[in-house]
């Protein structure tokens, strides 16, 4: 029987760093992943953001849930085919308990852990700007501190009259 994970309680940026935990940990024990959930677009850009911040993950495969009822048993049986260890799940609640009740017994030695919303929101943290000392800033305030920076070296060195002078 596989282990069972539901990590629904996740709210805010913390299912997105669950995420990101669990990929973490699955590449450096060696096992391989498959992500399940989500719409089409987001599982597909999710698999290039996993596979550029987890270039040693072994990612076995990716299914969309962009269906309406439960899961069919073909998806299963590719979910299955692909032998994974780990089978990240991204459904509602209620969906997920449902898939893990009705094909738990067909993912003999894959652990099943559900993040609801968790590839949307790794998604979203991913693509937001690092924070920094300029988080705030707009762009072109940005590049006046950068110029100001410049400006207050250049005339620091004129001031102490270390500045390069053209001849």
């Amino acid at each position: 029987m596989p282990q069972i994970g539901n990590a629904s309680g996740s709210t805010g940026g913390r299912a997105a760093n669950e995420l990101a935990a669990i990929l973490a940990e699955c590449q450096g024990a060696r096992r391989s992943v498959f992500l399940f959930g989500s719409e089409q677009r987001e599982i597909y850009r999710l698999r290039e953001v996993v596979a550029k911040g987890f270039p040693e993950l072994r990612l076995a495969g990716i299914c969309d849930a962009d269906f309406d009822g439960p899961a069919s048993r073909e998806i299963v049986a590719h979910i299955a085919g692909s032998r994974p260890d780990t089978v990240i799940v991204d459904m509602p609640r209620r969906d997920f308990l449902r898939f893990a009740r009705d094909h738990a017994s067909d993912l003999p030695g894959s652990a099943l852990v559900n993040l609801p919303g968790g590839f949307c929101r790794h998604l979203r943290a991913v693509d937001r700007p690092r924070v920094g000392r300029r988080f705030a800033l707009p762009r072109f305030l940005r590049s006046a501190a950068d110029g100001g920076g410049l400006l207050r070296i250049v005339l620091g060195q004129a001031l102490r009259g270390t500045s390069p002078r053209g001849r």
